[in-house]
């Protein structure tokens, strides 16, 4: 591993800039090791892809605005950029958002929920 600091680049039409809160290290990670995976494939040498809530700081998506949280395939990464539509827009109000990570969680809550 290494730490890499870049400048974030300028956000196109759909994108959001996210600040990175909670990571899940579940199952999920080894799946982006899969080169037949449905979701794509991590790259070497690349940030390790997984599912997170992260707080929108700029968006150039209808339906995010800055300071909603969200849950998504973010990185291990402090900020990242990434299409809008890829996002779940989630309510924080009642719980913390890291709860959609576990109880409230894809690969762990719902899973052993619905199978």
């Amino acid at each position: 591993m290494r730490v890499v600091e870049e400048e974030v680049a300028e956000l196109g039409d759909g994108m959001v800039l996210l600040q990175v809160e909670h990571l899940s290290i579940d199952a999920f990670i080894r799946t982006t090791f899969d080169e037949a995976a449905f979701h794509g494939t991590a790259e070497l040498g690349n940030a390790v892809i997984a599912l997170g809530t992260a707080r929108v700081l700029d968006s150039r998506f209808e339906g995010l605005h800055q300071g909603d949280a969200v849950f998504g395939p973010v990185c291990a990464q402090e900020k990242v950029v990434l299409p809008g539509v890829m996002l779940q827009k989630i309510d924080d109000s009642q719980l913390p958002a890291r709860c959609h990570l576990g109880v409230l969680g894809l690969t762990t809550g719902m899973t052993a929920y619905a199978g």
